[in-house]
Formats: structure tokens, C-alpha cells, sequence
């Protein structure tokens, strides 16, 4: 169904595909992982020609019907849910905008082309994704919006499914129908390709895992746990070949060495010229061990496993004194005459660790906005410390990067260049990376970014948004080690069970209006 063949994609002097080589075929679920930055992203463009400009051949059967959900939902799509499931299908969405219009003679044509039965179908799928298609889609939440996006995409019973992180901004029942919905797809002959960091995903619903790593990749059967042993199987495996071929150089080199000891000393010795040819043979033979020395060197140079360097980050240490962030009295807000909650009271100080959880479109971001004063309340009052340094770290980072250069956002009177990139590199943000636009960087390597900024503004209070959507496993660890040592205290908001449990000291629910602690 899909052949990739010697795809090589490069940005300047930097490779960031080279030489990938894979097929897919009907029935099964290839998942694509890797670090932030490893080139994701980039392979799905490539398959979807976003990106035409590469090396090597894709070549997808004339006949297959491919549907494709980004990473990211489109800004400022204007319609309703239904009209963006529909919107997959261009011709499809094209009808169902001008039956809206009232444009009655395009019913026959929506109709013969299965519009209301796609219809159908896409409210079926949206019943166990738990989101209402009633809405216009701009005013609803992310994760509200992901479930529409998945929606319209596996309504159409597409040949070729792909996923950019499909799992983010879900909350559990997302997760749960999204897999449910994988394994119809999977039974009725679909092929999908998904890149997700999302273990217990890939190990549920993967055939197989493309795991790329510095350019290259490799294919195992099965889900992340078997690129897991895989990889350290080869690095063991690596690893032996390398010692043997450090005990031949050794070997190699002390005869060498003895050769030409020899050698040198028979040719000053003897006028004799048969000792003499004799001597200069053996000092022959030295130099073509020499030479196979050499060969040994660069087969060890390349049979050395690769040692990706771990991420070390630390808060510079800092005492953080418990004093009142902000404290919301019968707080109450409103969209469009609905309420999002009423009545809700909440203190939080310097110290606080809390988490906050709930379905997709409970409310959660529009609570954070009101707490952290991006927003004010329909009803009651919400009081704020103005001394207490807040850091509010948004969905998809949203106004945090206001510098076109990713360096130039971290320069300020308290760090100069050298300090800032000793902080960057420590989050493996080096060299070229940080002197690269803010565009060209992963979401992932943009969060390692803001929470470096965090720590360089020695914030008191985190607010964070569903913080660990797009970061690679390894960054997700980090993040929880990071939030575990912070002096000061944050509101997080997330469906990442693990990290909840490991980092907050209270855990709040907000559903239907009301905040309880659970």
C-alpha cells in the first residue's frame, strides 16, 4: 500500500532523515517513535507532500484513500464540529456548507456522494469520544477539538490512516475510544501509521514500531516495550563487538610494534644481504598490519554504540516562602450564557502542588485563565498577589516565544549568552538548535525551552497546562523530576495518571460546574 524508500530530508548542513526505508500494508498499526526532534513530523509530511522537498521515492497505490490528523488543529477554523469532521472530505464539506448556505439543489449531490451517512457515522464515533458536535468549533476545548479531528478521520474508512500524536489533549475516555476505534480499523483492512510517545498506545495497538534516532531508524515487531529491548540489546551487542575489536587493535599493535623493533635493528646489525631482505620483509609485514590496525579503528568507530547524553536539569537553588498566589470567592464563569462553573472557591499559595483534573471541555483552561488573571469572573471575585512570580506555561505555548530566534528569548540583564546556552544544553538544546528560529524547533524542544526560562526567572508558582503533550518520554520523566524538586508550589492540569501521582500533593476534579478534591 506504501513504500518509502531512501527518504532523506535535510535543513541546511543538518540531515534529519537519512536513508529511511519502510512499507505498510492493510490490517496493521506501525507506530513511529523517538526523541523530540528526531524527525516524526517530518516523515508524516513527507507522506502527506507537505514536504516535497527530499531525496529518495514514496510511492503510495493509485488506488488508496488517505486521511491525515496533525499534530495541531487548525487556528480559527470557522464552522461548526460537524462542518470540521466533514472537512477531510473536501467535496463532501464544500456540499455541507452550502445546504447551511441554503443552497437546496446541493442536497441530491450530498446525498448520491454519502454525506448523511457519513453524517451518521461521525456522530456514532463522537458518541463514544464523549463530544457534543453541536458546537462551533472555535469555542471549543483542545481536547474536544482533537476528539472532532479523530472523528471526521475515521469516519471516512479511509485505506491509509496518519496520526501526529493523536492521544494529545485526550482525556481517558478519548484514549479508550481512540484504541477501540484503531482495532475496527485494523479488522476492516485499514492501514495506519501513527507517531505518538505514548507507551501503553504503541504497545496496545502496534504491529510494529519505527523507532528513528539520529537520521536513522530500525523495525521491530510489536509495541515501544520491544524498541526498548531492542535497543539495549544492540547496545550490549555493540558494546562486545567493540571490546573484541579493541583487543585485536592490542593484539595487532604490540606485534606491530615487535615487527618493526626487530626489523629496524636486523637492517643496522648486518651487512649480510639476505638478513637484510629478511629484516626489511618483516618491517614489510608491520606496516601491513599497520594497516589493518587502521581498518580495525574504523570498524570500532562504528560499531561503538551510539550513548544518547541523558537530560540533567536542576532549579538553581532558591527559597521560596508560603504567601498567597491567588484566592477565588465564589468565582463563577460563563460562555454564551452557559455556565463553565459558579460558586467555586479555591486558595492557592506559593507552597501548593495541586493537579487538576476532568473531561475534555469541563473547563479546566478557562479555570486557569480566571485564576491566573487572563480572564475575569462572570461572578464573585478572584484576589491576586501581585508580588508572587507566577509562570503560566499555556496550551501549545501560545505567546511565550515572542523572538524570532530561539536564543534571543532567554537573553536578558540576569544571564548572558555562555550561561543560557549552559542551561540550553543541559536540556540538550546545543549548538546549531539554539540559534535556529523558534518554527523550525519541535513542541517538545520548545517546552524543555520554557521550563529553562522557568527556572532562569526563579518562579514561585507554575501554572501548567497539559504541560507533557508532545514531549517524549524521556522529557516527561524529566519534567516530573523537575516538579518534584521545585522549590515553589504549581497548578497542573493533565491526564497523565503517572505524573499526577508523583508530583501532587492534592488532586481537585472539575466536572459539571463543580471543583471537588478528591
Amino acid at each position: 500500500m506504501l513504500q518509502v524508500r531512501d527518504l532523506r530530508v535535510s535543513y541546511g548542513a543538518v540531515s534529519v532523515l537519512d536513508g529511511i526505508s519502510f512499507s505498510l500494508h492493510g490490517g496493521e498499526a506501525v507506530a513511529v517513535a523517538g526523541a523530540n526532534g528526531c524527525g516524526k513530523t517530518t516523515l508524516l509530511k513527507c507522506l502527506t507532500a507537505e514536504i516535497t522537498d527530499y531525496r529518495g521515492e514514496v510511492s503510495l497505490d493509485r488506488s488508496v484513500m488517505s486521511a491525515y490528523v496533525p499534530q495541531e488543529s487548525p487556528a480559527g477554523f470557522d464552522g461548526s464540529a460537524m462542518e470540521r469532521a466533514l472537512s477531510f472530505n473536501v467535496e463532501l464539506a464544500r456540499l455541507y456548507r452550502g445546504i447551511q448556505d441554503g443552497r437546496h439543489e446541493f442536497y441530491q449531490d450530498y446525498y448520491e456522494s454519502g454525506g448523511f451517512a457519513r453524517e451518521d457515522r461521525i456522530r456514532a464515533i463522537a458518541v463514544n469520544f464523549g463530544v457534543d458536535l453541536e458546537h462551533r468549533y472555535e469555542n471549543m476545548s483542545r481536547g474536544q477539538q482533537r476528539k472532532v479531528d479523530l472523528a471526521g478521520v475515521l469516519a471516512q474508512d479511509a485505506d491509509l490512516m496518519l496520526f501526529d500524536e493523536p492521544l494529545n489533549y485526550l482525556d481517558i475516555r478519548g484514549i479508550t475510544a481512540f484504541e477501540e476505534a484503531i482495532g475496527l480499523a485494523k479488522r476492516r483492512g485499514s492501514a495506519i501509521l501513527m507517531v505518538s510517545h505514548d507507551r501503553e498506545l504503541i504497545d496496545n495497538v502496534a504491529d510494529r514500531t519505527i523507532y528513528l534516532e539520529r537520521g536513522s531508524m530500525f523495525s521491530v515487531h510489536g509495541g515501544y516495550s520491544s524498541a526498548l529491548d531492542h535497543k539495549e540489546r544492540d547496545f550490549h551487542g555493540r558494546m562486545e563487538n567493540a571490546r573484541a575489536l579493541k583487543k585485536k587493535i592490542t593484539i595487532l599493535q604490540e606485534a606491530m610494534r615487535r615487527r618493526m623493533a626487530w626489523g629496524a635493528s636486523r637492517e643496522n646489525e648486518t651487512r649480510d644481504s639476505s638478513s637484510r631482505r629478511l629484516a626489511a620483509k618483516v618491517t614489510k609485514g608491520a606496516k601491513v598490519m599497520e594497516r589493518r590496525v587502521e581498518r580495525h579503528r574504523t570498524a570500532l568507530d562504528e560499531e561503538k554504540p551510539w550513548i544518547e547524553k541523558k537530560i540533567r536539569l536542576n532549579f538553581p537553588p532558591y527559597e521560596v516562602d508560603r504567601r498567597l498566589v491567588a484566592r477565588m470567592e465564589s468565582a463563577g464563569k460563563r460562555f454564551g450564557g452557559n455556565p463553565v462553573f459558579e460558586a467555586l472557591d479555591l486558595v492557592l499559595e506559593t507552597r501548593d502542588r495541586i493537579a487538576l483534573m476532568g473531561p475534555n471541555g469541563a473547563g479546566k483552561t478557562t479555570l486557569l485563565n480566571v485564576m491566573t488573571g487572563k480572564l475575569s469572573p462572570d461572578s464573585g471575585a478572584v484576589y491576586f498577589n501581585s508580588n508572587a512570580k507566577v509562570g503560566y506555561l499555556t496550551q501549545g505555548l501560545d505567546g511565550f516565544y515572542n523572538r524570532e530566534i530561539f536564543l534571543d528569548n532567554f537573553i536578558d540583564d540576569d544571564y548572558g549568552v555562555s550561561e543560557v546556552r549552559q542551561f540550553l544544553g543541559a536540556a540538550k538544546l546545543r549548538a546549531d538548535k539554539v540559534v535556529r528560529p523558534v518554527r523550525t524547533l519541535s513542541y517538545g524542544e520548545r517546552m524543555r525551552g520554557a521550563i529553562v526560562k522557568m527556572i532562569l526567572k526563579r518562579m514561585e508558582f507554575l501554572v501548567l497546562d497539559e504541560p507533557t503533550t508532545h514531549l517524549d518520554i524521556e522529557s516527561v520523566e524529566v519534567l516530573e523530576r523537575l516538579l518534584e524538586t521545585f522549590p515553589g508550589g504549581f497548578a497542573v492540569v493533565s491526564h497523565d495518571r503517572r505524573l499526577i501521582t508523583r508530583v501532587a500533593d492534592d488532586i481537585y476534579m472539575l466536572e459539571n460546574g463543580k471543583l471537588e478534591r478528591l
